[in-house]
């Protein structure tokens, strides 16, 4: 069963380990426009958005069924608020 949920800082490493797959996969098909973050430098990141008033980022987890069972976090979507311009319709 899947369940989405807000990030905590116990995920910081789930989330390393999804972006750098991410980021690898950029790097490869568009090295021209995409590099590499430094080691560490994702949960750096988790820390501040889990202190910001204007952003937030939720994860996904993988849950196997029954008492004890492994939990894995599969996915996550970083959401930043910001105003929107103003442009008359």
């Amino acid at each position: 069963m899947t369940k989405i949920r807000k990030a905590r800082i116990e995920d910081a490493a789930a989330i390393e380990a999804l972006y750098t797959e991410l980021e690898k996969d950029a790097v490869m098909y568009q090295s021209e426009h995409f590099v590499m973050s430094p080691e560490g430098a994702r949960a750096r990141q988790l820390e501040e958005i889990l202190k910001s008033d204007n952003q937030t980022m939720f994860v996904a987890e993988e849950c196997a069924e029954g008492a004890g069972a492994a939990v894995s976090v599969i996915g996550f979507a970083h959401v930043v608020f910001i105003g929107a311009k103003a442009v008359s319709c």
